[in-house]
């Protein structure tokens, strides 16, 4: 049992956006959510503990949960006007062997044990395909005392968790375990606020039904169980589906145990708003109703009314609620919410300092939505993602003050989506969504997509830049589509919501080298602080979001997600030197999962943007058969070599994922064995050509059917969920290029040894073989699901055969 110093008159499981919810609301949740009166509001956190570290190492830990900070607290971020009081202190324990972590939510309890484990134990705590959360056996079996009291006090209200479409690209197949480990993970990164958005298409099942639809036409709706995000208000409908009857109700279990699971950790949920997007066949119901060949329904409608009050009451009644609801779009019969709009009519605003008249119309759409959920719950929360707004100017800032306005002051949080690459809080003369809370967010990757990149230095300036020049600033978070890549990237997000001031980014990575490590090494601390100032340095639009545009993924005349090729902004030299220091450091380290998942994750980035792009080249450039042919054998070896180092890591296999989705349907007890194959077929369509072969969308929303639709182009987002695991190199992406040099060969010979690509051929061939993958069923021998081989004897004999010429 664990130690308890209870100061408690309170318990405070989260914390208000400053105006944006008042104090006295309260969570409402089910029955079985509630916490038994006699449980110490600790307990979470100690359960927390004790799967991670284990009950002995756990028991050792006192937490103390109090209603103001320490006085220790008051000290930190004295150059901030308002701060958070949330604070939690972490000292030496009232015993030998004990530590103390006293804290003023559930919430700082969680983040002092994650920075304690990092600091002081030398842990590692990320994504589990990125190492999961090791803590080396020395620090399990006697918890090291802290030197001095670490104080950590929250810098902005909110630390903000995923993206809508992550649910579909990483978490698809996950179990309750599953999300109980992530889940852990968020509290000891102190995240206090993310979405639980599993389960939602049963309470719309609900909806449908009870306003006339039957299952088969709300088959032709929702997408199948890899595509759901899409037809979550994106504007797809029937994509790879339709779902089986069992996955509803399923998924709708799953979430409840991971709401609770959120909640008791102090983590506040954001449950999905309606958002206007309805089965067409709803028109046949509604013939007056305004709702688009596309299936959207304008929120003016008195349908749209009828329908939101009836899904919030559902989804309330399904899973309780925190008060905050993610809801996006235009909530217009015209368009979705994430086609590019026109530039609209009038003049650009050059006067930031006059007042912007708003835009009626935006105001009553955003009104309406706003409504659809305060009806029911009046004090909702509205979180929207601001993507859209990108791209917008100065002639758009009438429809932003519209829209902005109409929802009640303090009930709106925005999502500063790309603030790392593209703020918006900044534009129209820092006008921070005219004075409205928002959360500073970094996307920094699209699609799942596997590669090293990113700039730290962005990370460690720009959300204090922002915390010390807008007050409606509340939050920092990270919302990459895809997770299980970049760990030192997005943990450096996390920080600094607990920060004020920038930080030495080398001492940075000198600590992440440690944790990852297990301990301090010298070899480990030089291969990252190489990593820091090459892939880690660059802002460059090539390394950022669409990293998939090199090889292996990129294919000659692709969609456009996987070309052209990127050109590293750095010597191949500096790649290859620090995998040779992490080869060196290899005898220091701990072999944890975390350790070796760098080591490959740095090889395969050398193998991808060197020796492969150098094979790539010959290949796409040459002007012979032979030429070809022998750029072709080349390509074939070091997709081989490249597939073998990527099977000794946990963190790069297709055939984990492919196992996980059949194991979700094996699981239930009334699926079949049509079910377990169609689940694996959703899992291997998503990652190779995106829309299932024969699901290719056409403009009502509907799906052509047939494969045909491919003869004659690729369509936009063929490639864009690609990943870099063994089995897609080694068994996919290899017969794409050996496709190429088929057609290129066959080409030269009709042309008389003029090369002319037939383009047709060669996207007729891609096509075939992609849908002949996506039907294969799962070999373990073929697609191992747990790592083989030796990762330090692998990555010695590949960086010895693939040095970078003197």
């Amino acid at each position: 049992m664990a130690l308890f110093g209870l100061v408690v008159t309170s318990v405070l499981l989260g914390l208000n956006v400053v105006g944006a919810r008042p104090p006295h609301v309260q969570s409402v949740t089910m029955n079985a959510a509630r916490a038994q009166p006699t449980t110490p509001p600790t307990q979470p956190v100690a359960d927390m503990l004790a799967r991670v570290i284990g009950p002995s190492a756990a028991a050792n830990v006192e937490l103390v949960l109090t209603t103001s900070p320490p006085a220790a607290c008051n000290q930190k971020h004295s150059t901030l006007a308002d701060v958070p009081d949330d604070c939690v202190v972490v000292s030496a324990g009232s015993k030998p062997g004990t530590v103390l972590v006293k804290g003023t939510s559930v919430g700082a309890l969680g983040y002092g044990c994650g920075r304690y484990l990092r600091d002081s134990c030398n842990t590692t705590l990320t994504w589990l395909k990125t190492g999961g959360m090791n803590v080396p056996k020395a620090c399990l079996a006697s918890l090291p005392r802290p030197l001095a009291p670490l104080v950590l006090r929250r810098s902005v209200e909110w630390t903000y968790y995923q993206n809508v479409v992550e649910s579909s690209y990483s978490s698809a197949w996950w179990d309750f375990p599953r999300w109980q480990t992530e889940i852990d993970w968020m509290a000891l990164q102190g995240i206090n606020l993310a979405l639980a958005y599993n389960g939602q298409e049963a309470v719309f099942r609900k909806l449908y039904l009870q306003h006339g639809l039957n299952d088969t036409e709300l088959g032709k709706f929702f997408n199948g169980p890899a595509f759901l995000s899409w037809s979550r208000g994106q504007g797809m409908a029937g994509v790879g589906g339709p779902l089986p009857l069992w996955w509803y109700d399923q998924q709708a279990a799953l979430n409840k145990r991971i709401v609770t699971a959120m909640r008791t950790l102090g983590i506040k949920t954001i449950l999905p708003g309606f958002q206007g997007n309805v089965p067409v066949a709803l028109k046949k119901v509604y013939p007056s109703a305004n709702i688009s060949n596309a299936g959207w329904l304008d929120d003016l409608d008195p349908l749209f009314t009828n329908l939101s009050d009836t899904y919030m009451k559902l989804l309330i009644d399904e899973f309780g609620t925190d008060h905050y609801y993610q809801a996006d779009g235009l909530f217009s019969h015209k368009t979705g919410p994430w086609v590019q709009q026109d530039d609209p009519e009038g003049s650009a605003v050059t006067d930031f300092s006059a007042p912007i008249e708003p835009d009626h119309d935006a105001f009553l759409h955003s009104q309406a939505a706003y409504n659809g959920m305060a009806r029911t719950d009046p004090d909702a929360v509205w979180v929207y993602q601001t993507w859209i707004w990108r791209g917008y100017s100065t002639k758009n800032l009438p429809f932003l003050k519209g829209w902005i306005s109409a929802v009640p002051e303090g009930r709106y949080l925005l999502l500063d989506q790309t603030a790392e690459r593209i703020p918006l809080w900044t534009k129209f003369d820092n006008f921070s969504f005219f004075n409205t809370s928002f959360v500073w967010c970094a996307m920094h990757e699209m699609g799942g997509n596997i590669g090293m990149f990113g700039d730290l230095s962005i990370i460690n300036t720009d959300p204090i830049t922002a915390m010390h020049t807008s007050p409606s600033m509340v939050g920092v978070g990270i919302d990459p589509e895809g997770i299980d890549q970049n760990p030192v990237y997005y943990a450096a997000v996390f920080d600094t919501a607990w920060r004020s001031e920038e930080v030495n980014l080398t001492e940075y990575f000198s600590d992440w080298a440690r944790q990852r490590c297990g301990r301090r090494s010298a070899a480990a601390e030089q291969a990252w602080a190489l990593l820091s100032n090459t892939v880690y340095a660059s802002a460059s639009w090539q390394h950022y979001e669409h990293h998939m545009k090199y090889c292996p993924t990129t294919m000659p005349f692709g969609s456009g997600w996987d070309t052209p090729m990127v050109r590293p902004h750095y010597e191949a030299s500096d790649l290859h030197q620090a995998w040779l220091l992490l080869l060196e450091a290899a005898s220091e380290c701990d072999l944890s999962d975390a350790f070796v998942f760098d080591l490959v994750d740095v090889g395969r980035e050398y193998l991808s943007l060197f020796p492969c792009v150098a094979a790539y080249d010959d290949l796409t450039k040459g002007k012979t058969a032979g030429d070809i042919q022998a750029a072709n054998t080349t390509m074939n070896l070091v997709m081989a070599d490249l597939d073998t180092l990527l099977t000794t890591s946990a963190g790069f296999l297709l055939g984990q994922w492919v196992s996980d989705a059949r194991a979700l349907a094996e699981s239930m007890p009334n699926a079949t064995a049509a079910d377990v194959s169609f689940l694996e077929f959703n899992a291997r369509s998503q990652v190779t050509s995106w829309f299932p072969t024969g699901h290719e969308p056409v403009a009502n929303g509907n799906t052509t059917g047939n494969d045909d639709a491919l003869a004659s182009g690729l369509p936009g987002l063929w490639d864009y969920g690609n990943k870099m695991w063994a089995g897609l190199v080694g068994q996919f992406y290899v017969r794409r290029y050996n496709a190429y040099a088929d057609v290129a060969v066959k080409q030269i010979a009709d042309d008389h040894h003029r090369l002319t690509i037939d383009v047709n051929a060669f996207h007729e061939k891609v096509v075939a073989l992609s849908a002949a993958f996506a039907t294969e069923t799962w070999d373990p021998t073929a697609l191992p699901n747990k790592p083989i081989g030796d990762p330090v004897a692998t990555s010695k004999a590949l960086a010895e055969k693939y040095k970078p010429a003197l």
